[in-house]
């Protein structure tokens, strides 16, 4: 199997853990189809909320495709301008979705600083 794209992810991860190919029939409460960015949020979000009967499918590898190659960069903003957004969907509708970027935002990063110290407390340095 081809090795990961240069990026700041690359650089960063903790070793990889070798996992065999699924030839098994599974069952779980959940099942999940790409470990990509969209994949790894919901059975993140799934764990935060006591759910553990999930399984996770990835063809390749954990972050392969398109959300292992996004540069790492989490951001609230839009690629329309304010003004832009507000000519199509209106100004209410425009706060709400910054809000909602916001909080988005604000959830990647708490999530980002948890799996920072938690990484740091299993290699045994203090958090």
């Amino acid at each position: 199997m081809m090795d990961y794209i240069d990026s700041y992810h690359t650089r960063t991860r903790l070793p990889e853990a070798q996992r065999p190919r699924l030839h098994d029939v599974l069952k779980a409460d959940v099942c999940i189809v790409g470990g990509g960015l969209a994949g790894l949020a919901t059975a993140v979000g799934l764990a935060e909320r006591g759910v553990t009967d999930v399984v996770l499918l990835e063809s390749q590898r954990v972050g392969w495709g398109p959300s292992g190659r996004n540069g790492d960069f989490v951001s609230p903003h839009y690629t329309s301008d304010t003004e832009g957004l507000i000519r199509r969907v209106g100004l209410e509708h425009t706060r709400e979705l910054i809000k909602f970027s916001r909080r988005a935002t604000d959830l990647v990063r708490s999530r980002d600083a948890w799996k920072t110290s938690r990484d740091r407390k299993k290699a045994g340095r203090a958090a």
